[in-house]
């Protein structure tokens, strides 16, 4: 038989093999030692490989149960490396979030310990003016909308009637005061931007009226007469007033009459003139007969006030009123929706180009609240600076 020995066959492997090998060829141990001795160039005697071949057929046998074929032991080799491994991918998996955060907080650190190498590094640049900084010369508009004088409700935010209008004007009135003292004003811009009584828009109103329609026509007029004696005799003061009159509370609609002309603002304006006809620190502005806006100034910024009831959208109304009367308006002021609201239409060189929303006098009614569009009584006070037009405002809650 052709014996040989095979590629990376150890020594052992070849004895065991030639050993299993014996008994079906018939040979003697001394013959497996020659076979043995010419393959490895050995010169055993037969006594060697056989008593080692006999040691290790022993200990296989001892350790049949390891080796069996049902591969119990391997299975649970396979076992223990699974967790071994599952283990190491866990710890992996550890070390590599920690390394991650460990990264991430030493890019902060290096971060901060850069900006405070610069920080500590630079020269603090000296900074001198490019101009002398000029006085700032500041002319305010006091807007007044939405009274509705005569109405009468209480809802769980905000309660209405006659007394509570003549509260809300001492007021407004000792707010003013406080603030031309502050800034030391001598001249005070005051707009009315209609809905100054209430109850003419519809029969339902009468129900809701705290007085007769007539009755309230003079109380609101008195007050406001008393609200501008009272400013000038304390401030002394001079007060351009502008009275847009005309507005949708103010017309009488349940006598079924539509025309604009038809407005008891109008009839308060009247009132209010006459009452303060010897009075020659305050000059009043109302608009040409039938016209719904009235157009006046401060400084050089043209102004365009109107009550805002026949715009459906008053953040572009300036633009619908450039338009249409052909003149470039620098604001537009409105009342009506009994929020304060301030819209950028336009630019110009120096100035935003704007629709100023005043807030109402009143607050918030019943209908308001049924729709959840609620805010506080307030009037507001805007600067408008020489230069930069619009610059500031300051509100006055009234409730």
């Amino acid at each position: 038989m052709d014996f040989r020995r095979y590629d990376g066959e150890t020594e052992e492997q070849l004895l065991y093999r030639i050993g299993q090998m014996k008994d079906e060829l018939g040979y003697s141990w001394q013959e497996v030692a020659d076979v043995m001795n010419s393959l490895l160039d050995y010169d055993y005697s037969e006594s060697k490989y056989r008593k080692q071949f006999c040691a290790f057929k022993k200990m296989l046998e001892a350790n049949d149960n390891i080796f069996s074929n049902d591969d119990s032991y391997k299975q649970e080799l396979d076992s223990l490396k699974h967790d071994i491994k599952s283990e190491r991918l866990k710890l992996q998996t550890l070390n590599l979030e920690r390394n991650r955060l460990d990264r991430e907080e030493a890019r902060h650190e290096l971060f901060y310990e850069q900006i405070g190498q610069y920080i500590q590094s630079r020269e603090v640049p000296k900074l001198t003016p490019l101009y002398k900084p000029r006085n700032k010369n500041v002319k305010y508009l006091l807007g007044i909308a939405d009274i509705h004088a005569n109405a009468k409700w209480r809802t769980n935010t905000n309660e209405y009637s006659m007394d509570i209008v003549s509260k809300r004007f001492m007021k407004l009135l000792v707010e003013v005061i406080q603030f031309v003292k502050e800034k030391e004003l001598d001249e005070l811009n005051i707009v009315l931007l209609g809905d100054l009584i209430d109850g003419c828009l519809r029969m339902s109103n009468l129900q809701t009226m705290d007085s007769t329609v007539a009755k309230s026509v003079a109380d609101i007029s008195d007050m406001l007469i008393g609200f501008l004696e009272t400013l000038v005799e304390r401030t002394h003061i001079h007060i351009n007033l502008f009275d847009v009159v005309y507005s949708n509370h103010s017309m009488p609609r349940f006598l079924q009459n539509y025309d604009i002309r038809e407005d008891l603002g109008y009839t308060i304006n009247r009132y209010i003139r006459t009452g303060l006809r010897n009075n020659k620190n305050i000059d009043i502005y109302s608009p040409l007969d039938g016209d719904i806006c009235l157009d006046f100034k401060i400084w050089d910024f043209d102004i365009i006030g109107f009550h805002g009831h026949t715009e459906r959208n008053q953040s572009e109304a300036i633009k619908n009123f450039t338009m249409e009367r052909r003149k470039l308006y620098d604001y537009s002021v409105c009342g009506h929706l009994h929020s304060n609201q301030r819209t950028t239409v336009s630019i110009d060189d120096l100035h935003d180009v704007e629709n100023i929303q005043f807030p109402s006098f009143c607050g918030d009614d019943p209908y308001s609240n049924s729709i959840h569009k609620i805010s506080k009584g307030a009037c507001m006070i805007c600067g408008f600076d020489e230069m930069f037009g619009y610059v500031e405002s300051h509100k006055i809650i009234l409730n």
